[in-house]
């Protein structure tokens, strides 16, 4: 007998701006769960399961992309499903062109706030020039925790690096 889930079992949204992002992120379930009844005045449709333990809603865009349908979708998501703690927006993001950064196809871009930035550029809230991009304003960087988690990764991937140096040495 397969267990039961009500709305308030979901701590983790996943947000996607096209199908194709949405279907990659359903290949990563462990499992997935029975949908469960659209709530009045909630236009989403929403693919529910279970990744590593945790009980993950997943909502695509209508279609339509941006910061409007962005905001419908998660506003409608939050009042559906009132435990979320996480939330995700996964999917093709435009890196902002670095000499820096080296960053490839199938590459897990995090965002993190970097000198005059939060993290996350918002294209229409800066202007093009000449000699680049002149960045206007940002959009709030991620919550601390995420970000905390994002600095371990980084320092356990150096470790990791180190050790290959070593091994081929």
């Amino acid at each position: 007998m397969s267990q039961s889930y009500n709305y308030e079992d979901y701590n983790v949204a996943v947000i996607t701006a096209i199908d194709y992002e949405m279907s990659a992120f359903r290949y990563m379930l462990d499992k997935e769960h029975t949908t469960l009844p659209t709530k009045e005045g909630d236009t989403n449709m929403y693919i529910l399961g279970e990744y590593n333990g945790h009980n993950i809603v997943i909502a695509c865009l209508p279609g339509n992309q941006g910061k409007g349908a962005a905001s419908i979708a998660s506003t409608n998501l939050n009042r559906t499903f009132p435990c979320v703690v996480w939330r995700f927006l996964i999917g093709i993001g435009g890196a902002v062109p670095s000499f820096e950064h080296d960053i490839r196809l199938g590459d897990v871009v995090i965002s993190m706030p970097e000198g005059i930035h939060g993290g996350v550029v918002q294209y229409d809230l800066g202007k093009d020039v000449e000699d680049g991009f002149n960045i206007k304003g940002f959009l709030v960087p991620p919550p601390t925790l995420l970000r905390n988690v994002a600095q371990v990764m980084k320092s356990n991937h150096l470790l990791q690096d180190n050790k290959h140096q070593e091994i081929g040495s």
